[in-house]
């Protein structure tokens, strides 16, 4: 699968400004991808966690606060931004930050905590779950984490919208 050239185009030349109206997809594209996060592997570990050490009613009402407070601080700021001027989260993050201050905030929120949480422990997962029926060498172990990890980044190198069918 290869990004045709309208695709890169309009990447390029929407990545540094506003979207125009005629060109922008139904929310329904992002939502699909934020609402597959919650089967997510690792929010699963993470659940199991919050049970271990809390009783069943304190772990929800745990969980609830913790995404009441994501969705009013930071998600339902930035869609309405974002839905309103067209704009991606590190243009957002450029309006309130700088572009330096943006740089550190949004690759830090954006790319380092889901990259280690969905994607590093998902392939974590997968590989030691292939190990766990197919004994492998530690060699051979180190190379199926490597194919998984491929497999598991194509989607996302294709983007939002592949990344929305798959949800």
């Amino acid at each position: 699968m290869e990004k045709s050239k309208n695709q890169v185009n309009f990447e390029e030349e929407y990545s540094q400004k506003p979207i125009p109206q005629s060109m922008r997809k139904h929310w329904f594209y992002a939502a699909s991808v934020y609402i597959g996060m919650c089967a997510v592997l690792a929010c699963s570990m993470a659940g199991g966690g919050l049970i271990y050490g809390l009783t069943l009613s304190q772990a929800i009402v745990a969980m609830f606060l913790g995404l009441v407070a994501l969705l009013v601080l930071f998600y339902i700021p930035l869609g309405k931004i974002g839905a309103e001027q067209g704009l991606n989260t590190y243009l957002i993050g450029e309006c309130a930050f700088g572009k330096r201050g943006s740089d550190i905030a949004t690759s830090f929120i954006v790319t380092v905590i889901p990259c280690i949480a969905w994607y590093g422990i998902e392939v974590s997962i997968a590989t030691q779950a292939m190990a766990a029926v197919i004994p492998m060498s530690k060699t051979v172990f180190n190379i199926v984490t490597l194919i998984f990890g491929i497999v598991f980044a194509i989607p996302a190198m294709y983007g939002i919208i592949s990344m929305a069918w798959l949800n």
